[in-house]
């Protein structure tokens, strides 16, 4: 209970608390004798001319974080959490691995557990992987084809886009598709496909509003997606070598469903030259005006790297 003084200091709290005898037989920092107060002061954020170093070179330049990262090297020491030792000779950090561990390992894993080697990636769960003197190349098109011949379309014309522009679906609008199951199965393979390929995430996105209750007008949508899939059925992803930083890009289409006037929001988010995270959904609330609708898709993208952060 703290006492009613308005003199009364917090740390004083902390200190007259009776310690208690900790029988657990993990070793902590207190068991170790290793006691800091945590203090709180707003003088740091405002004289600190840059909150957060980059890399390691930036704060071992800074007094305050060479003793911070030697006190926590010390605290690691006291807890016996790890020994740093000698690098062995004729080693080096990058690259060390030798081939007969890792074959050894291999061969080790084999005698508990019932697996395989199989060498290089190149087919995983629809996902093909192409190597390339830069990086890798990710498509689907084994996928892909075989989607267009289950629903028989694999003479249909291609078309340059996946969807109209400004082409909005109705929910009650003509007459209701014959196969709902059909039009989920159909839909649920493109949400697939969005793995490797985000130009037709937001298209995929529209046709998956009417799960329940397609109507014919959805199905003529989903075939304008198959369409586009016909003539770029070798699109993917790259992935190579680079500068190693985060950048996004964000949209919305501000109450662009005409049943609930709900907005939008798509972003993707970029490492180096690398797309890693992407999506199109629609905004939980309705946002009444376009600056609120910009700002709830800046917030979700914030999240978003935040999260990879």
């Amino acid at each position: 209970m703290i006492p009613n003084d308005p003199d009364f200091q917090q740390d004083q709290l902390i200190v007259d608390l009776p310690i208690y005898m900790n029988l657990h037989p993990m070793q902590t920092r207190s068991k170790s004798g290793i006691v800091k107060r945590n203090v709180y002061s707003a003088s740091v954020v405002i004289n600190s001319p840059q909150l957060e170093p980059k890399t390691f070179k930036a704060a071992a330049k800074i007094l305050e974080w060479q003793s911070a990262m030697q006190e926590e090297i010390t605290a690691l020491h006291s807890q016996q959490t790890w020994f740093l030792v000698p690098l062995p000779p004729h080693k080096n950090l990058v690259g060390c691995s030798d081939p007969k561990l890792v074959s050894d390992v291999i061969v080790d894993l084999t005698k508990k557990f019932d697996m395989k080697d199989l060498g290089i990636l190149h087919y995983f769960l629809g996902l093909q992987i192409q190597y390339t003197s830069d990086g890798l190349f990710v498509s689907q098109s084994k996928y892909t084809k075989e989607l267009i011949d289950k629903v028989d379309l694999q003479d249909c014309k291609p078309c340059a886009t996946p969807c109209l522009p400004y082409h909005r679906l109705l929910k009650n609008d003509g007459r209701h598709y014959h196969s709902p199951d059909q039009y989920r199965n159909i839909v649920g393979a493109l949400q697939y496909l969005t793995f490797t390929r985000p130009g037709i995430a937001f298209s995929v996105n529209q046709a998956c509003q009417f799960m329940h209750n397609p109507m014919e007008s959805h199905v003529i949508v989903v075939k304008q997606i198959i369409r586009y899939l016909q003539g770029t059925s070798k699109y993917g992803l790259r992935f190579q070598s680079g500068p190693i930083y985060l950048q996004s890009y964000s949209d919305v289409d501000w109450a662009g469903d005409p049943n609930d006037k709900r907005s939008a929001s798509g972003f993707i988010v970029f490492l180096g030259s690398n797309p890693i995270s992407w999506t199109s959904n629609k905004q939980h609330t309705v946002s009444r005006s376009s600056t609120e609708a910009e700002y709830r898709a800046f917030a979700i993208t914030a999240a978003e790297l935040a999260w990879i952060r």
